[in-house]
C-alpha cells in the first residue's frame, strides 16, 4: 500500500536553502525542534507518538491503532494493527527541512523552506474530532514570482494489517465543504479472533476512511495555500459518516484551533513544572504529555467516545505481537501511572477505576476458577479482563497476585483525593465499586493462612514486584497492599458507603504478617530473603512509598541502602523513583537528587524525549509511560514532599538543584483547585475553586480557608484537610 506523487525537478532546484546546523530553542520548554529524524538514522522508536486515548500514532509509522481494538485468543490477544492511513508524507526535502513537536499543542510539523516560500506539513490526532487525524500541508509564498511548483505528498499505509480482515475499498463523494475535500476511499472489516468466547461474543467491526495524496500545483503569484489529508477509523460506516459530517463544516483553520484548544483546556486543568533547569523541565512537560496524551477526556470531544480500555506500558501506539507487553494493562497503570493523573486530572483516573470496574465480572470468574473466593484481576488484561499474560510469562501470570490489592490502593487514593463517594455505589452493568472493594478484601482474607507458630496469617506462593524470585512466601510489598485493600474495606463499612464486612476480616488484616528483620532493623524482601541477594527493581522499598508503613527512620534509611545496592543493573526505569522519593523523604537531599537523575537520564532519548524502559540497548518497552509515572511522581512526592492520606494530604516541598521553582498548576483536592508554587524558602498557594471548605495546618496552627484567596505559607510542613469528611 504504497502510493507516490513525484515532487517536479523544478522544486528541489528552488528549495535549496541551507539550515546550517539548527538550534533548539532555548526559550520555550514546550516545543522541541531538530533538523533530523531519528527515523532517517535507523532508529524509528524514538519518533514521538500522538493519541487523543481513542487513536494513535507513530509520527511516520505505517501502524494505526484505536483504543479497545485487540485481536487474538485468550494470552495470543494484542492491539490490533490498522494500516497507516495517516501516514502522509511531504514529499519534499531541502537542507532547511525542520522537525518541531508542540507539547503544548500536540502538533507535529515539518516544515522545508525555499529561497521564496515554505511548506508546513502539521500532524494532528485530533483531541475534538476524537476520530480523525489531520494531515494539513500548507504552502506559503513570500515574493510573487513566476514560479510553478508541485507539491507532492505520499500515502505509506505499509503492509495488509495480520489482525483484520478488510473488504473491498469504496469511494465516498462528499457534498461542498469548507475542506475542500470531494471524496474519500473507506473499507470496513473485523478482527480475525475474539479474545474469549465467554466475555466476548463477536469480532470486532472496524471501519477507516482516507483521502487520496493528491499532490497540488502552487504558483509564484499564490500567497497561501492549504490542503487537507484526513483520515477518520470508527467501528461502523455509520460512524464514518457521522464523524464526516461534524469535521467537513469546518474549515482547516477552525480544526487546528479546535484542537490546540482542547489542548490547552487539558494544561490548563493540571500540570506540573520546574523552572531553572531547562532540560529538566522539558523532561517533564514531555512526560506529562505523553501520558495525558493516551487518555481519554470525553468533556473535549465532539461525539460520545467508547468506553477506554486503559493504559499499557507503551501507550495506545504500541502493542503489536509480543512488543511492548502487546497493548495490556498491569499493575504499572494503578502503582506508577495512576498517581500523577489522579492529583491533576480525576477524571481521567475515574476511567481508569471504571475500566476495572467495567470487568469485574471477569474477575469474579477467574477468583472462581483458580480456586478463591471474591475478585481476582489479572496479572494482564485487555479488552474483556480476563488474563492475557503469555505463557511464557507462566509464573509470573500465577504468583505476581498484587495486581488485585494494587486496584484497591489505586481507589483508597481516589476516594482519598476526591472525596467521590458516588463512584462506590454507580454501577457499570451489575457491578458497583462496592462490589469491587469488597471482592477484592474477600480475595485476600481467602487468600492466608494462619499460623500457629506466630500466631500471625501468612500469604504463600506468591510473586512480588521483585520478578526475579517467582514463588516466595510472605512478599513484603503483596502482604502489606493487602492487608491494606482489606482494611479499605472496613473503612469504607464503618462511614456507610459500602456495606459493612464481617468483624474476623480485619481482625486478618491486622495481623498478616509484614517481615521485619529487627537485627538488621529493615524489611526482608520475603520471607527467607538474605541481604546482598539481587533483585529485579523496587519491591520491599515500596513499604515506605506508597503504602506509607509506618516504621523508624532507621528502618527507612536501611531499606533504602540495603536494597539499592542489589538492584540489577538491567533494571526499568521506575525503580530509581522510588529511591529518590525516600531519600528526599528522609532529608538526604544529595542522594535523592542521585537517584532522580538515575530514573530518568538513561532512559529517555531527544530529540522527542522518548522513554525506554531499560537502558540501551536493550530498551524493552517504548514510550514507556510506566517509567515516566515513576519520574513524574518524584516531582509530586518527592520535591513536593505530597502524602496522600484518607483524610489529608500533607505538603513538604524542596527544590531540586539548579532550580529555581516549581508550580502544580491545578491539584484537584475534593473538588477545590489549587494552584501550589515552591521556591527556596517560600510556598505559595492559590485557592481557584472552593467546593469544600478546607483548614490548613502548620506546627499546630489551623487556618480556615472558605473562600477564593491567596495564602503565603513559609517554608517547611503543612496539611490541608477537607472538612465535614
Amino acid at each position: 500500500m504504497y502510493f507516490t506523487l513525484l515532487v517536479f525537478a523544478s522544486l528541489l532546484a528552488t528549495a535549496r536553502g541551507k539550515l546550517g546546523g539548527h538550534q533548539q530553542d532555548k526559550e520555550n520548554p514546550w516545543v522541541v525542534t531538530t533538523a533530523e529524524l531519528p527515523l532517517s538514522q535507523g532508529h524509528p522508536k524514538y519518533m514521538p507518538t500522538l493519541s487523543n486515548g481513542q487513536l494513535a500514532i507513530r509520527v511516520f509509522g505505517q501502524t494505526l491503532r484505536q483504543n479497545c481494538l485487540y485481536n487474538g485468543r485468550d494470552w495470543t490477544s494484542h492491539r490490533a494493527r490498522i494500516p497507516g492511513y495517516a501516514n502522509y508524507h511531504l514529499a519534499l526535502e531541502s537542507n532547511e527541512t525542520i522537525y518541531t513537536l508542540r507539547f503544548d499543542q500536540a502538533v507535529f510539523e515539518k516544515t522545508v523552506k525555499g529561497d521564496h516560500f515554505s511548506v508546513k506539513q502539521q500532524i494532528l490526532v485530533h483531541r475534538h474530532f476524537t476520530r480523525s487525524i489531520f494531515n494539513f500541508i500548507t504552502y506559503e509564498s513570500e515574493l510573487n514570482r513566476n514560479d510553478v511548483i508541485y507539491i507532492g505528498v505520499d500515502l505509506d499505509a505499509g503492509p495488509n494489517s495480520l489482525d483484520l480482515n478488510f473488504g473491498p475499498k469504496h469511494i465516498l463523494k462528499l457534498r461542498s465543504n469548507l475542506l475542500h475535500i470531494s471524496e474519500v476511499n473507506y473499507m470496513c472489516g473485523e478482527t480475525k479472533q475474539v479474545e474469549n468466547r465467554q466475555f466476548q461474543k463477536e469480532k470486532l467491526q472496524v471501519c477507516i476512511a482516507w483521502t487520496e495524496p493528491n499532490g497540488f500545483i502552487v504558483t509564484g503569484q499564490d500567497e497561501k495555500i492549504v490542503r487537507t489529508y484526513l483520515t477518520i477509523v470508527d467501528d461502523s460506516i455509520e460512524g464514518i459518516l457521522e464523524e464526516i459530517d461534524h469535521v467537513i463544516k469546518h474549515s482547516a483553520e477552525d480544526i487546528v484551533k479546535k484542537h490546540i484548544n482542547a489542548w490547552d483546556d487539558i494544561w490548563t486543568a493540571g500540570h506540573v513544572s520546574i523552572k531553572g533547569a531547562f532540560d529538566l523541565e522539558q523532561t517533564i512537560l514531555a512526560s506529562q504529555f505523553y501520558l495525558l496524551s493516551y487518555l481519554p477526556f470525553p468533556q473535549l470531544s465532539a461525539r460520545a467516545l467508547p468506553p477506554f480500555c486503559g493504559l499499557s506500558p507503551g501507550g495506545l501506539a504500541y502493542g503489536g505481537p509480543m512488543t511492548n507487553y502487546e497493548g495490556h494493562s498491569f499493575w504499572d497503570t494503578e502503582v506508577w501511572m495512576f498517581p500523577p493523573i489522579l492529583l491533576l486530572h480525576p477524571g481521567a483516573a475515574k476511567e481508569l477505576l471504571n475500566y476495572r470496574l467495567a470487568r469485574l465480572d471477569a474477575a469474579k470468574d477467574y477468583a472462581a476458577r483458580t480456586g478463591w473466593s471474591g475478585v481476582r484481576f489479572p496479572w494482564e488484561s485487555a479488552l474483556t479482563g480476563v488474563e492475557v499474560c503469555p505463557a511464557i510469562a507462566a509464573t509470573t501470570r500465577d504468583n505476581e497476585q498484587h495486581i488485585t490489592a494494587d486496584v484497591s490502593f489505586a481507589i483508597r487514593q481516589y476516594l482519598a483525593v476526591t472525596g467521590d463517594v458516588e463512584w462506590f455505589v454507580q454501577k457499570i452493568g451489575n457491578n458497583s465499586g462496592c462490589d469491587v472493594v469488597r471482592g477484592i478484601a474477600e480475595f485476600w482474607v481467602g487468600r492466608t493462612e494462619f499460623n500457629n507458630a506466630t500466631g500471625n496469617y501468612d500469604i504463600k506462593n506468591v510473586m512480588g514486584p521483585d520478578e526475579d524470585h517467582e514463588n516466595v512466601d510472605n512478599n513484603a510489598f503483596t502482604n502489606t497492599v493487602a492487608s491494606l485493600a482489606i482494611k479499605l474495606a472496613h473503612y469504607l463499612g464503618e462511614k456507610s458507603i459500602c456495606e459493612r464486612i464481617p468483624d474476623e476480616w480485619i481482625q486478618v488484616a491486622e495481623s498478616i504478617v509484614i517481615p521485619y528483620d529487627s537485627e538488621k532493623d529493615y524489611h526482608p524482601e520475603f520471607s527467607g530473603y538474605s541481604p546482598g541477594t539481587i533483585v529485579k527493581q523496587a519491591d520491599a522499598v515500596l513499604l515506605g512509598f506508597p503504602l506509607m508503613l509506618n516504621m523508624s527512620l532507621s528502618t527507612r534509611q536501611n531499606d533504602l541502602r540495603i536494597y539499592e545496592k542489589v538492584v540489577r543493573e538491567t533494571g526499568p526505569a521506575m525503580t530509581w523513583s522510588m529511591h529518590a522519593i525516600g531519600h528526599l523523604e528522609i532529608g538526604e537531599s544529595d542522594q535523592g537528587e542521585l537517584y532522580f537523575n538515575r530514573s530518568y537520564q538513561p532512559h529517555v532519548t531527544k530529540p522527542f524525549f522518548i522513554w525506554t524502559e531499560n537502558k540501551q540497548p536493550n530498551f524493552g518497552a517504548v514510550n514507556f509511560i510506566t517509567g515516566m509515572g515513576g519520574f513524574l511522581q518524584i516531582v509530586f512526592h518527592g520535591y513536593f514532599g505530597l502524602r496522600v492520606c484518607l483524610d489529608k494530604i500533607i505538603v513538604n516541598p524542596q527544590l531540586p538543584r539548579k532550580s529555581e521553582s516549581m508550580v502544580i498548576s491545578g491539584l484537584d483536592f475534593h473538588g477545590n483547585l489549587i494552584t501550589m508554587s515552591a521556591g527556596r524558602n517560600q510556598t505559595n498557594i492559590r485557592i481557584l475553586r472552593l467546593r469544600k471548605p478546607m483548614e490548613l495546618i502548620k506546627k499546630n496552627k489551623v487556618y480556615l480557608i472558605d473562600k477564593i484567596e491567596n495564602i503565603q505559607v513559609g517554608s517547611g510542613p503543612f496539611e490541608l484537610r477537607p472538612l465535614n469528611w
